[in-house]
């Protein structure tokens, strides 16, 4: 009997002093003092590892903290012990909203997009992080991924004004980006192609998402440089053509244009415009382009041929 009364005794200190600490936490967290709260929290979790109001007050502690991975784990381990509690549900999404948030403000702009879209995509009915992505996208010039999630959350809130309006401010930027475009398109046509490469970046300022835009900005700089005849504009073309290619890397017609450019570069390379006029018939192999390459190849291949043959005499002409 001395034996049962002594542990009984003993559970019911152990009980008093686990709600004196778990008491403590909670006043620690509501005056803001996290380290203390964590520091409590973590006993509770030492004397129980099944104790899930424990895990509970650690994930808020560490939320407080901005230690959002941890406060994460520490949710997690407390909705494992107690399956489909949505209060812990709710804080592991909105605890990973705030990392997003968190990481922005430490300008790291690719790990916060990346935590905004696996939130999206596991939690896909959560709004709060379409409007996080669609702000998101709008400061960092990705007016088409903003568009994206502006007009799903104007598909779910018809009345949402603000939402109305950044579609049209969307609207102004794509009408503009337009304009400006249609007339870069024109003097490239006209083969003004170094007036046409400011008008493109122009576009692609307005629109930093305007893959288009920068694409032909490359494609009529090199051009431009192409119509020159000295070795460092060929190199210049070459660079704005490999810009190019980085946007569009199976283009036959920029691969063409680069062929031209080592050509021109060093009549004695003919390695380089043989690879490439060889790239344009593998990607467009009926295609006029394709033909002309074929034309190219034979006459630097007949070149090569009849230079290896006036070397190779010359230099048994000297050992006579």
């Amino acid at each position: 009997m001395k034996i049962k009364s002594a542990v009984t005794a003993g559970c019911v200190l152990l009980l008093i002093h686990c709600t004196t600490v778990y008491n403590k936490g909670n006043e620690h967290l509501a005056l803001q003092n996290y380290d203390d709260a964590a520091a409590e929290f973590k006993q509770l979790v030492e004397i129980d590892e099944n104790d899930y109001t424990a895990y509970f007050g650690l994930g808020d502690a560490y939320r407080g903290k901005k230690e959002f991975d941890a406060a994460i784990e520490a949710y997690s381990e407390a909705l494992r012990l107690k399956p489909g509690w949505e209060e812990v549900e709710s804080r592991i999404i909105e605890t990973r909203l705030e990392k997003g948030n968190f990481l922005e403000e430490d300008e790291k702009p690719r790990e916060a997009r990346d935590v905004y879209e696996e939130l999206k995509a596991d939690n896909p009915d959560y709004m709060p992080v379409y409007q996080a992505l669609a702000q998101f996208y709008y400061r960092n010039g990705s007016f088409d991924k903003a568009r994206e999630n502006f007009e799903h959350i104007a598909g779910i809130d018809p009345a949402d004004t603000l939402t109305y309006e950044e579609l049209g401010k969307l609207d102004d930027i794509d009408a503009r980006a337009a304009e400006l475009f249609n007339a870069a398109k024109k003097e490239y046509d006209t083969k003004y192609y170094y007036e046409a490469a400011a008008s493109f970046k122009k576009v692609f300022e307005l629109k930093p998402d305007h893959k288009e835009a920068k694409y032909m900005h490359y494609l009529a700089l090199g051009r431009h440089y192409l119509k020159g005849g000295s070795e460092m504009e060929m190199w210049n073309a070459i660079a704005a053509f490999g810009n190019a290619t980085v946007i569009k890397p199976d283009e036959p017609e920029l691969q063409f244009y680069m062929a031209r450019a080592y050509e021109k570069k060093d009549k004695n390379d003919y390695k380089m415009p043989i690879e490439h006029y060889k790239k344009v018939i593998e990607l467009a192999p009926e295609s006029e382009l394709a033909k002309e390459s074929e034309k190219k190849i034979k006459e630097i291949t007949e070149l090569k041929e009849k230079m290896e043959k006036f070397f190779k005499k010359k230099k048994g002409g000297r050992r006579i």
